[in-house]
């Protein structure tokens, strides 16, 4: 599975313009502190937090097209509601590289954009 759904970053892009440009920068910026959020939850066993957590960050990655990160928030979701911790820490072992790939790819994609589409 690629990193991020280009088709659908383009389309975003292309359909609402600058204002896009702009919503998925902030998107971008905030999955730092969804990374951070969801290993605080797991440094102190929250399942409830972890779930809410990977909740969010798949919501937010599918909306912006960061298809694979919001496929492992997917998996991690359901292993918090699960309760089954010994997936969900195998899960956030992967979480920070691919979401810092998904912001390299998305930016790269951003770059190659001409602001207005």
């Amino acid at each position: 599975m690629p990193t991020i759904d280009r088709e659908h970053q383009l389309f975003i892009l292309s359909s609402l313009g600058e204002p896009a440009r702009a919503l998925i920068g902030k998107f971008l910026s905030s999955i730092a502190g969804r990374v951070m959020r969801i290993q605080t939850a797991i440094d102190s066993a929250d399942l409830g937090e972890l779930g809410d957590a990977a909740h969010s960050l798949k919501g937010a990655s599918g909306i912006y097209g960061a298809a694979a990160l919001a496929q492992l928030a997917s998996e991690l979701e359901i292993a918090a509601r699960s309760r089954d911790t010994e997936r969900a820490f195998e899960l956030v072992k992967n979480l920070g590289p691919l979401a810092q790939c998904s912001v390299d790819e998305s930016r790269a994609l951003l770059e190659t954009v001409n602001p207005g589409g």
